[in-house]
């Protein structure tokens, strides 16, 4: 009953790693709280893990893989990032997810043809500046078709 109840609730929680936390929460309120806990520093820690052991070239790759599947590496952090629709000739861009790892960050795009020509991306293999890696999800987008296309990056610039 609310006459008995304490002003706070103190617990203990284990992780899978075996780090023991303890939270007090307030109580307020009648409705139920979902409570989701990470700790960045063990991200950052397997993300630097995996990186290392997959090697550079191979983890651009890899990570370019896993964003084409909607999957997400060990450590990295992943989130929806839309941007605003940018228009270059007859094609529409438009960023769609960012993936964020130790010393890699990846990109997600959503490409439109809103032109009357097909576009041939194939022909367009001139890395972007700055880019470890890139890829598209076809080769030729006819006319108000869509493709994606995935871009990698070394965190804090060119390496």
């Amino acid at each position: 009953p609310p006459q008995f109840a304490a002003a706070r609730v103190s617990f203990f929680a284990t992780s899978k790693a075996g780090y023991v936390y303890k939270f007090a929460c307030r109580l307020g309120g009648e409705e139920a709280t979902q409570l989701f806990i990470t700790n960045p520093a063990l991200a950052k820690a397997a993300a630097t893990e995996w990186e290392t052991e997959t090697g550079p070239e191979d983890a651009a790759i890899r990570l370019i893989e896993a964003m084409a599947s909607d999957a997400v590496l060990p450590g990295y952090k992943a989130r929806a990032q839309l941007s605003r629709p940018r228009r270059s000739g007859g094609l529409e861009v438009q960023q769609v997810a960012e993936y964020e790892g130790a010393e890699l960050t990846g990109q997600a795009f959503t490409l439109r043809n809103i032109g009357t020509e097909p576009i041939n991306l194939a022909s367009e293999r001139d890395t972007p500046a700055g880019a470890l890696a890139f890829a598209y999800s076809r080769d030729t987008l006819a006319p108000n078709e869509t493709a994606s296309a995935f871009l990698v990056f070394a965190k804090g610039g060119l390496k």
